[in-house]
């Protein structure tokens, strides 16, 4: 078995050489590193050229190049020896990874997080409803977007999610063709994942789209999209919806106090909305970590104050649910902020280049939307 994994280890350690020296290859045969001075009229262009020479190792051939860095990359290996050589700029290229991984490290967790959270629920309803046309339609989708050149759609979503997206929210008002085109989608998308009859696909088709309308409608004649928010309503509403949802995966409707308890805690989150709401105007990340631990632990012992058959089910169940409610009333905060991160933003919310907006001046909840629609971008 030793022996295996080293001879795996050195075959990967060859393909990793191997690919490193074609994308430097690539990047070395790309452009010109002394395109901007070869039509500069500045007196000192001849500096500037030779600078620029002895910065890169220009006047090495590319090939011998590439182990001049991977020299300074194998020192890597050495805490505080790395060199992975310079930018055009003359910046260190592990400064400018120093820069970068936050970012990556933010938008890799998302996307994996994204990723599970829909793929366990698509692929849940699709195997209760195996070799429907649901299960065909999904699978086609998969495979359609699996296709699909990255790069061509990270465009097409810069263009229309970020650009247009903006645009739009100078004037936040949807039009009747576009609720008309959300409406049909609805219409067509909602048959496929609850099936039935033909009367009862016609019957959810029609309140599909009556009620995708009717939404569509009721943000836009409101306001919504400028000002955004949950409320106690939406959150008491949805909060139900989710009590429900859990209590029937954990512990089953019929455990009547698992049911209860998690009620109650959509109940004490709500109070909380409004007894914490000047707390959290000057909260910071650890307090929001402090108070969502707080909101599991009321969670759990609510569940455990109201017993039942199963006492842990009640726990687990209102537990979890006075998280995700916990969430929901965070969200909600985070909308109330997004009216003044337009204004700071300039009515251009959604980034389109960049980390983080340049100079932003906010707090815990401006900076966390800043963050959030960058990584969107």
């Amino acid at each position: 078995m030793f022996s295996y994994v080293m001879r795996r280890l050195g075959v990967s350690l060859l393909v990793l050489l191997g690919a490193s020296f074609l994308v430097y290859m690539l990047v070395a045969v790309s452009g010109d590193p002394l395109s901007e001075f070869r039509e500069s009229t500045k007196a000192n262009k001849d500096q500037l050229i030779a600078q620029r020479v002895e910065l890169l190792h220009l006047d090495v051939p590319a090939p011998l190049r590439y182990f001049i860095w991977l020299g300074g990359a194998v020192k890597c290996v050495i805490p505080g020896q790395c060199d992975l050589g310079s930018t055009l700029q003359g910046q260190p290229v592990t400064t400018a990874l120093s820069a970068a991984i936050p970012s990556t490290l933010q938008l890799v967790t998302g996307a994996v997080l994204i990723a599970i959270v829909v793929g366990i629920a698509v692929g849940i309803v699709t195997a209760l409803r195996q070799y429907s046309a649901l299960d065909y339609s999904v699978t086609f989708v998969a495979f359609l977007f699996f296709s699909l050149p990255v790069f061509w759609v990270a465009v097409l979503l810069k263009e229309f999610g970020a650009i247009g997206f903006n645009d739009f929210l100078a004037d936040p008002v949807v039009s009747v063709k576009a609720i008309g085109i959300v409406a049909v989608v609805s219409a067509l998308i909602w048959p496929l994942l609850i099936g039935g009859s033909w009367r009862r696909r016609v019957i959810t088709a029609a309140a599909a789209a009556a009620v995708s309308a009717g939404v569509l409608y009721y943000l836009s004649a409101t306001q919504w999209f400028a000002y955004p928010g949950l409320g106690p309503v939406l959150v008491a509403l949805t909060g139900a919806g989710v009590a429900i949802g859990i209590t029937a995966l954990l512990a089953g409707l019929q455990n009547r106090q698992a049911l209860y308890a998690s009620l109650t805690t959509v109940a004490l989150a709500l109070v909380a909305m409004y007894a914490l709401a000047p707390l959290l105007n000057r909260a910071t990340l650890w307090l929001v970590v402090a108070l969502g631990l707080a909101a599991v632990g009321a969670g759990v012992l609510t569940g455990y104050l109201f017993g039942g058959y199963d006492r842990r089910q009640s726990m687990k169940a209102a537990g979890l649910t006075s998280f995700l409610v916990a969430g929901l009333v965070l969200l909600d905060r985070f909308m109330q902020s997004w009216p003044a991160y337009f204004t700071l933003t300039r009515g251009r919310p959604i980034a389109t280049i960049g980390s983080q907006t340049p100079n932003l001046d906010g707090d815990f909840w401006i900076t966390g939307i800043d963050t959030f629609t960058h990584l969107v971008l």
